[in-house]
């Protein structure tokens, strides 16, 4: 059975060489890159603990699926939902490491009510 992984680009950036592991040991995993090119959990303990002017919390223009590429994955983006769900059919297709990057909104949600 394949192993989904769900993660937001700022977690995914702490380990991406896991890919290549993925990759090397034939294991059929796939990425799922939910990226609003922050680390928005971070943004919102700041929020939280009223602390400003945090540096780098930002994380425009990496290109995730060109990481997973580069590690040797089969990679792609998808924008629309209909993107989304052929990309995701063709990840369990695949018997390997896929990484789908999917941009999503910035929004930040409150930690508490």
């Amino acid at each position: 059975q394949p192993v989904i992984v769900f993660v937001g680009d700022g977690a995914f950036n702490y380990a991406p060489q896991c890919i290549y592991t993925g990759v090397r040991h034939h294991t059929h995993v796939i990425f799922v890159v939910l990226q609003n090119h922050e680390y928005a959990i971070l943004k919102e303990f700041a929020i939280e603990e009223k602390l400003k002017n945090i540096p780098g919390l930002e994380l425009p223009g990496i290109a995730i699926a060109d990481i997973g590429s580069a590690y040797g994955a089969h990679a792609t983006v998808a924008i629309t939902a209909i993107q989304l769900e052929a990309a995701f059919r063709e990840a369990m297709g695949y018997q390997g490491v896929s990484v789908l990057q999917v941009p999503i909104s910035s929004d930040l949600h409150p930690l508490i009510d």
